[in-house]
């Protein structure tokens, strides 16, 4: 697929330095996480998708003892991760291919990933996380704010990108089986960037 080529060689170039930009970013995550950890066994089995280095994210939940895997597109991220988490599990792998069992995760959480996504792919891509979800399990992830489409230059080089309004999350929970638990909204600026952010906690529906 030609977008996730572009994205897989876009961040064996730049991500390193794009991750360590939105640093402050990045550091929210953990903050929202800490607020959702009353909701996972203590044991919680967690994937983590579009991992990248692998910090702070999945440093930070297998610090707090949990069983982490964090995958990637990108080969240099994931080589990066497994310098920087060397006690978590990481593996290559794409979004659209989810190769692990039927209820294996307690929960997932995938902090602006989701958005190198095309957006007529995404419905089935959040299918897969409802199957290898354990009954009741969460997912937990962010977005841009938008309604953009298509490659945009993005430290210097052309990466594709999506955008959401609220309206088009909740449509894509609900075909896919999730029910919202909630949704906070950020703004993240630094110099001249200035980004809207969207967080939403949700939960695997019954069968």
């Amino acid at each position: 697929m030609k977008s996730q080529e572009n994205v897989r060689n876009w961040y064996d170039k730049k991500g390193v330095e794009c991750l360590n930009f939105f640093e402050k970013s990045q550091e929210n995550e953990v903050v929202q996480i800490k607020k959702i950890l009353k909701y996972l066994p203590k044991k919680a089995i967690i994937l983590d998708v579009g991992c990248g280095i692998g910090k702070p994210v999945v440093k930070f939940l297998t610090e707090k003892g949990f069983e982490v895997i964090g995958i990637d597109i990108s080969k240099e991220m994931i080589r990066e991760a497994k310098l920087n988490v060397p006690k978590s599990k990481f593996k290559v792998m794409s979004m659209y291919d989810l190769k692990f069992p039927n209820k294996k995760f307690n929960a997932i959480f995938s902090f602006f990933s989701i958005l190198h996504l095309e957006k007529n792919k995404v419905p089935s891509v959040f299918e897969e996380f409802n199957r290898i979800l354990k009954d009741d399990g969460y997912l937990f992830f962010s977005v841009n704010k938008g309604k953009e489409e298509g490659y945009y230059d993005f430290f210097g080089e052309k990466v594709f990108f999506s955008s959401y309004t609220n309206k088009e999350i909740k449509e894509i929970l609900s075909k896919s089986k999730f029910k919202l638990n909630w949704k906070r909204e950020f703004i993240f600026e630094k110099g001249n960037s200035k980004e809207y952010q969207l967080y939403y906690f949700a939960q695997k529906s019954p069968n």
